[in-house]
């Protein structure tokens, strides 16, 4: 199995996962139209499915916000790995390798940014809806299910004395935490080390964020079009409907 075939499948990966993070996005900050908004649902029943499977093959206690932060940590990682050239030489002279640093982190810092900033916001979304109204759900996980994750969150990012944390509470969060420090910290720092010894093609690297991106607006676009095509809706009656009569 050559490596241009295992990089080509990994990258595949990463960017499908990254799509269906910015069409769930957008799912949070409006509404989705069509068959996406069924697909969406479908996608995320994976993730509650794949944590029983774990939970009873191996006799973990995983729920679906589990999951979703490894795939995130692992499909962040598939995108810069799979932008790995190990076939060729770097052709710039090693010196001047020095003047790309910038233009590297630029790229780099926005593959992970758009790679996390969905369950960001889906955690903080859900985080709120089970404070205020003891309602939601995650990838499957109810506010119960996740009552020990979120206790854990407030205690890290709020204000909340850690020290009440009981040993269930504290475990409960080991999963999330070591997926945050692994893409806030040890991610980009491996993709600077590729960058440097490697040779990381940064523009290919940015060529899957950017294809991405326009994939997930094509898709989102194209969806809500079939709507309006198979329905008596109106372009105006979906845009009111999508964004919340703020047009």
């Amino acid at each position: 199995m050559s490596w241009e075939f295992v990089r080509g499948w990994l990258g595949a990966f990463g960017v499908t996962f990254l799509i269906a993070q910015l069409v769930k996005l957008f799912g949070l900050l409006a509404e989705l139209l069509g068959p996406i908004e069924y697909l969406m649902a479908m996608f995320a029943d994976v993730f509650p499915w794949l944590a029983d499977w774990l939970n009873i093959t191996f006799g973990w206690s995983l729920n679906g916000m589990d999951i979703m932060a490894a795939s995130v940590a692992l499909s962040a990682t598939f995108i810069i790995v799979s932008a790995i050239s190990t076939s060729a030489p770097m052709k710039t002279i090693y010196v001047f390798r020095f003047m790309l640093i910038p233009y590297a982190f630029i790229v780099i810092g926005l593959a992970i940014f758009i790679q996390v900033i969905t369950p960001f916001f889906e955690l903080g979304a859900f985080h709120e809806g089970c404070r205020s109204a003891g309602m939601g759900e995650i990838y499957g996980s109810s506010c119960a299910e996740s009552a020990r994750q979120l206790r854990f969150l407030d205690t890290f990012f709020g204000n909340e004395d850690r020290s009440q944390l009981t040993e269930a509470e504290n475990a409960s969060g080991i999963g999330l935490l070591l997926s945050l420090v692994w893409i806030a910290l040890a991610l980009p720092v491996l993709a600077v080390i590729i960058f440097f010894f490697k040779r990381l093609r940064v523009n290919k690297l940015l060529k899957r964020v950017t294809l991405a991106i326009a994939s997930s607006a094509a898709i989102i676009i194209a969806s809500a079009a079939w709507q309006i095509y198979t329905t008596d809706m109106t372009v105006e009656d979906a845009l009111n409907e999508m964004f919340g009569g703020e047009v």
